[in-house]
């Protein structure tokens, strides 16, 4: 659409409560520019801690062609964090658990899939860099970058892999990185077979204490079974380092599975049953995982 949009919108989860205000300006400064301006408020409980967010961020989106795309975002939020236990204090130190997050996120996005809802062909390379520290309470930086490749290898079988790698440290003190901006792996849209964050370190009493390097990937086989019914086989890998610049492809641990797609007009609903390796310590041993959207 050419036209400004205003949105409200809302979404709850076990997870995630969201609310939020979006005005949209496409053709903004230039025709290949979109600006937009969001205005939100999230409550996220995970089991290390409990968030409460309000955020304003203006955005910028450029067009450079049909299959490179940039942003740059800037942050300005206020968050309060509750339901720490003591474990993770004594695993991390001094944790900060309110104040202002202030700073720029840029990025840029490769694609050239053949088609955004269920790609058979391609590839999408991402990369994003965040930092904080102009005016707030917090003082990090933290870099991501991930490659998704889909490739037709016969027989209606797609070949699908994604590698994704992140490195994020504290500048100053150590509670300078506050805990939701740490790496976390394990569950959904991530490595399937593990409990949501339950790969990487963890505290004396189970808790994700997620950390400052990120490795993760996955390989999978997809093919049509029966009209709008497709199945897929996977194997997944992870892992996280509670040190800066620690990328740990020596410690990584895997989990495979089996899935099913059945593929509708806003995307595939995905049913996945994931095996880790080795299960970690009172975790069950396959854990399913449901979603709207392909995982990658």
């Amino acid at each position: 659409s050419l036209r400004k949009r205003l949105s409200i919108t809302g979404r709850y989860s076990s997870i995630a409560i969201r609310g939020a205000i979006d005005l949209v300006q496409p053709h903004f400064l230039t025709p290949s520019t979109r600006g937009a301006l969001n205005w939100s408020y999230d409550q996220e409980t995970e089991e290390t801690y409990l968030r409460n967010v309000g955020r304003f961020a203006p955005r910028l989106e450029q067009q450079f062609s049909r299959a490179l795309t940039g942003f740059v975002l800037y942050r300005f939020e206020y968050d309060k964090l509750n339901k720490i236990d003591s474990a993770t204090v004594d695993a991390l130190g001094a944790i900060r658990r309110k104040g202002f997050l202030s700073g720029p996120s840029v990025g840029m996005v490769w694609n050239t899939t053949d088609n955004p809802l269920n790609p058979k062909k391609g590839e999408i390379v991402t990369f994003g860099f965040d930092y904080a520290g102009w005016g707030g309470d917090f003082n990090f930086y933290k870099m991501t970058a991930e490659g998704k490749k889909y490739i037709d290898i016969g027989w209606q079988t797609i070949l699908a892999s994604r590698l994704k790698l992140g490195l994020a440290d504290s500048i100053g003190a150590d509670e300078n990185l506050p805990l939701f901006e740490r790496f976390y792996s394990g569950g959904e849209k991530s490595v399937r077979g593990y409990v949501r964050r339950h790969l990487g370190p963890r505290s004396s009493i189970g808790d994700p204490l997620g950390g400052l390097s990120l490795v993760e990937g996955s390989l999978e086989l997809r093919r049509p079974i029966w009209k709008e019914l497709s199945g897929a086989v996977f194997v997944d890998f992870g892992q996280v380092s509670k040190r800066a610049f620690d990328l740990p492809f020596a410690d990584v641990q895997f989990s495979r599975g089996f899935g099913v797609n059945y593929t509708t007009p806003i995307g595939p609903l995905s049913l996945y049953v994931g095996f880790p390796v080795h299960p970690p310590h009172g975790d069950r041993s396959w854990q399913i995982n449901f979603s709207i959207g392909t995982f990658f």
